[in-house]
């Protein structure tokens, strides 16, 4: 499932969202943790958001109403969100 060399870090995914090229954002939850997966427009593969300090482990998140807010704060102009409960 991760994979360091498929990830963007917070700053470029919010960037990437600010000038356009955000074309999805996708939810997957693995046992406990919820994570992001991003779709760039000009990138064929998703990408796995990574947490603000390293690129080497995911950004997770525990529960789905603080992720959601954190999309809503980071991605103002997402309309769809799509979830994935197994993977």
């Amino acid at each position: 499932m991760w994979n360091p060399e498929h990830s963007i870090t917070e700053a470029d995914a919010a960037l990437a969202a600010k000038s356009g090229t955000l074309k999805s954002l996708r939810i997957i939850k693995d046992e406990k943790d919820f994570y992001v997966l991003i779709q760039l427009t000009w990138r064929k593969e998703e990408l796995f958001l990574a947490t603000t300090r390293t690129k080497k482990e995911p950004r997770r998140f525990r529960h789905i109403g603080r992720l959601v807010e954190y999309i809503e704060e980071h991605y103002p102009g997402l309309e769809t969100l799509g979830l994935v409960l197994k993977h």
